[in-house]
């Protein structure tokens, strides 16, 4: 990760702030299929969702994060922290987890890290929690943004399947951040009991990754208003002798 990008008491404190009820929500609903009891959150911020799992039952939680970060830093004292180079992640002790998760935090990691970082997470546990940003949504350093497409197929790779576990109970509740409404999938190792479980439940994993591209309204408009903007903007540089020929280009490259 770029180190130049500095994350300051404001940007943690924004982001506990609008994490922890979506942790909550998520996590409950997470619940009703799997307990895990052991965790490793990769890019763990302050440790708000480890947290939440300790609410939860949680016993033992591991975060990492940059050296920007810090053990005292957390939200909890009994949540350990590691610090880590998330563009080449490691940890010092070979253990198996319940869970291992990574939220909002691939996005700012060069693409050329993509592979390695999804190989790291799938080797921590049979079972991860994974979002990333959606291409072109937007935001602080977001250097990789991609389709959620892209990552599917890097953790199918590992053999590990895609649950599109939230999105259908959650889409629209504003009370979950909207990244995570966007962009949270939940990655299951085939070989896992999990899978079975989820399989008998009726959640069956997503046969075509192609919808998991599916853009949320919230920022289809957002980015459609900034579109606008920009546009009528140019447009009030444009003689109007010229208009109708900008009109005529216009809707031929729309074909």
């Amino acid at each position: 990760m770029n180190n130049s990008f500095l994350y300051d008491e404001f940007f943690y404190d924004d982001q506990v702030a609008r994490s922890y009820e979506s942790a909550n929500i998520y996590i409950f609903h997470l619940l009703k299929y799997f307990r895990p009891s052991s965790i490793i959150d990769v890019g763990c911020g302050r440790g708000t969702w480890l947290k939440a799992f300790e609410e939860h039952g949680a016993t033992r939680c591991v975060g990492l994060d940059g050296v920007w970060n810090s053990q005292k830093k957390m939200l909890s004292n009994t949540i350990k922290f590691y610090p880590t180079d998330l563009s080449q992640p490691s940890f010092p002790v070979d253990s198996d987890w319940d869970l291992a998760m990574s939220l909002e935090v691939a996005e700012h990691l060069p693409e050329s890290s993509s592979d390695n970082f999804v190989e790291f997470l799938t080797s921590l546990s049979d079972v991860v929690l994974f979002s990333a940003a959606f291409s072109n949504q937007g935001g602080d350093n977001h250097i990789n943004e991609q389709l959620h497409s892209y990552w599917a197929l890097k953790f199918l790779h590992f053999g590990f399947v895609p649950f599109d576990l939230f999105r259908p109970f959650f889409w629209g509740n504003s009370s979950v951040d909207f990244c995570y409404r966007q962009n949270t999938f939940l990655y299951v190792s085939t070989s896992s009991s999990l899978h079975n479980v989820l399989v008998q439940a009726g959640i069956n994993p997503i046969d075509h990754i192609e919808f998991m591209n599916c853009v949320h309204p919230y920022l289809y408009l957002q980015r459609s208003s900034i579109s606008s903007i920009v546009t009528r903007s140019i447009a009030s540089l444009i003689p109007l002798s010229m208009m109708p020929f900008v009109r005529s280009l216009m809707r031929r490259l729309r074909r």
